[in-house]
């Protein structure tokens, strides 16, 4: 009899167990992490370009934090300025912007005296880095809109070609192309002694237009400036590469 009272007891006290549990609500679950703004990763981007070049930018990314930014700058005829660059304002800049983007976690930083146009091309670069890291990207085109510039590989004579390239829309809208002699200087249109390749800088340029960003490999070169003309190409095609969003 006893038996059959502490087992009826147990069972008893295991339902009422059961109920309290049933009744008791459940919590809800942890609200999900926000989503990122960044995705994680090296992103690499470049400004505008005018005739004195352009900035250079990798920007690392971790947990939608910049963790480090690395800087080069081209100058007017594609050539990296290095540690001999004569400006010392520029060579605090390149710091400077770079640690400020770290420590702000931005783009938007503030000029460095004596280098206003290094600081504004890096802006840009780093700006345009950032957008290309966006987990959900603000630029929906293909290439950025802007004045981009490119270079060719050098030849066996250690002459290559430049070209700014003009984006609108995922258009090419205009095109100036130019050479770089072996001693690194432009060639001097005027007096160079062979008026082929002088005249078939526009006609090229004119082509890149017509063909837009992807036309570039099938536009045909001018008779008699077959080096110059293909030195334009690579350095069109290097400017939309240096252009592209993705």
């Amino acid at each position: 009899m006893r038996k059959r009272t502490l087992v009826a007891g147990i069972l008893a006290l295991i339902m009422v167990l059961t109920l309290v549990a049933a009744c008791t609500p459940t919590p809800p679950p942890p609200p999900p992490p926000p989503p990122k703004t960044y995705n994680d990763g090296v992103y690499t981007a470049v400004s505008q370009a005018n005739q004195r070049g352009f900035v250079w930018v990798g920007v690392t990314i971790s947990d939608d934090k910049i963790t480090e930014v690395e800087v080069k700058e081209f100058d007017g005829v594609a050539a990296l300025k290095g540690d001999d660059y004569p400006w010392d304002a520029t060579h605090v800049a390149w710091v400077e912007l770079a640690a400020q983007s770290v420590e702000k976690n931005t783009w938007d930083v503030d000029v460095v005296a004596e280098a206003t146009t290094t600081s504004n091309k890096y802006r840009e670069a780093a700006k345009f880095a950032l957008e290309k890291a966006k987990a959900t990207p603000t630029v929906t085109t293909t290439y950025f809109d802007g004045t981009f510039m490119g270079a060719s590989e050098p030849d066996a004579r250690g002459g290559y070609g430049i070209a700014w390239v003009t984006i609108e829309n995922d258009e090419i809208i205009e095109v100036l192309v130019d050479e770089v002699t072996a001693d690194g200087t432009r060639k001097d249109w005027p007096n160079y002694p062979w008026p082929q390749a002088a005249e078939a800088r526009e006609v090229m340029a004119d082509r890149f237009v017509a063909a837009g960003p992807d036309g570039i490999d099938d536009v045909d070169t001018v008779a008699q400036a077959t080096g110059s003309s293909n030195h334009w190409k690579a350095a069109v095609q290097n400017a939309l590469d240096s252009a592209r969003v993705k």
